[in-house]
């Protein structure tokens, strides 16, 4: 088990987190919950109907940002590979072909997460 009530879809939905169950994915009502409201989130998706509520969403966004030292620094540097991504997508004219383009492909984004990682790691033998 990696997190009650959400999983990794590796599937349709390309590792995405997900609530079990389901193909929905967190980050597709994540931005409408902190800027709209449960409400909101709960009208468009049936969340009544899928058992995850905004107490589950808040518990797991408080557990996941609470780490702390090396593991909150990759958080911030996997956080900050993806915002790229998206800043290079919008950029683009031709958004079919920027949709390929992840930051797993460019050699300084898998440095820096490659660097976080480490630094992870190297804490843990410390233990």
């Amino acid at each position: 088990m990696s997190y009650p009530g959400l999983a990794v879809n590796k599937g349709r939905v390309s590792g995405s987190i997900v609530i079990d169950g389901t193909r929905l994915p967190l980050w597709a009502f994540v931005w409408q919950a902190a800027a709209h409201g449960w409400d909101d989130v709960s009208r468009s998706y049936d969340m009544g109907n899928i058992g995850y509520t905004v107490d589950d969403l808040g518990s797991f966004m408080s557990h996941l940002l609470e780490q702390r030292n090396e593991f909150g620094e990759l958080i911030l540097v996997l956080a900050d590979v993806e915002r790229t991504d998206k800043e290079r997508i919008n950029a683009e004219d031709d958004c079919t072909s920027a949709l390929m383009i992840d930051w797993l492909r460019r050699p300084g984004e898998v440095k820096r997460v490659r660097a976080a990682l480490h630094a992870c790691l190297k804490s843990l033998e410390t233990l």
